[in-house]
């Protein structure tokens, strides 16, 4: 006497299977998706902060006079001749959950930080500053920030 085997029991547990594998992709993509849409969010606010920065350096004309004050281009905040009234603009515009610096160069070289910490990611903005009340010498001032 043959036996037949039982395919079916067989088909039965590859589709469960396959039903479990398609619930467990759609899943991941849609936990993906809100992982994407929170860091555009961060960088979106990041980018605001960054630019209020900028803003109030630009129409504030003692902060501008600050900027072409500096004698020893490029300077950043965290060195001893950075202007102290930049660093407190800066500070009061972050929350806690920030960090930023800035720097100011020349607009004919890159102006990037020579120290950053590893394994964040650093949003930047930067902006020309053209000239003050008394003298034309065109800097660029940047800012860089991170999540702590």
């Amino acid at each position: 006497m043959i036996k037949k085997k039982n395919k079916r029991a067989w088909i039965k547990i590859l589709e469960a299977f396959l039903s479990i594998l398609l619930i467990l992709g759609v899943l991941s993509l849609m936990m993906t998706k809100d992982v994407v849409q929170k860091q555009e969010e961060v960088s979106r606010q990041i980018k605001i902060v960054e630019n209020s920065i900028l803003q109030k350096v630009q129409i504030n004309d003692s902060l501008r006079e600050e900027i072409f004050g500096i004698s020893s281009i490029p300077l950043e905040s965290g060195e001893a001749l950075f202007p102290e009234s930049l660093i407190n603009v800066t500070n009061s515009s972050i929350s806690s959950k920030l960090n930023c610096s800035m720097k100011v160069c020349y607009t004919e070289v890159e102006c990037n930080l020579n120290f950053f910490p590893s394994n964040k990611e650093i949003y930047s903005s930067s902006t020309i500053i053209f000239a003050s009340k008394y003298q034309y010498s065109p800097r660029q001032l940047s800012i860089f920030c991170w999540m702590n």
